[in-house]
């Protein structure tokens, strides 16, 4: 899995991805094509939580994005032991 300019290319709206900008550490976001609260403005956003609950917060510092990668499979090889691929 490869990281993703924004320059490039964006997500589907309402997609779940991981986030990337330089001098912050990777978060998960969601990507909206609108902000519920300016509709033209779409953007990477992630779940903050402050004193009034958890709420989402706008990041305009983010320039690389990239899916989920996909979990892990297990595969059963004996009764007592698994190997993850």
């Amino acid at each position: 899995m490869k990281w993703i300019s924004i320059n490039s290319y964006l997500p589907k709206h309402l997609d779940s991805v991981l986030v990337w900008g330089e001098g912050y550490n990777v978060l998960p976001a969601v990507y909206y094509d609108s902000d519920p609260d300016d509709a033209d403005t779409p953007g990477f956003f992630v779940e903050e939580c402050g004193p009034d609950g958890a709420q989402m917060e706008k990041k305009d510092w983010v320039s690389y994005w990239m899916p989920y990668p996909k979990p892990p499979i297990e595969i059963q090889i004996s009764l007592r032991r698994k190997v993850v691929i």
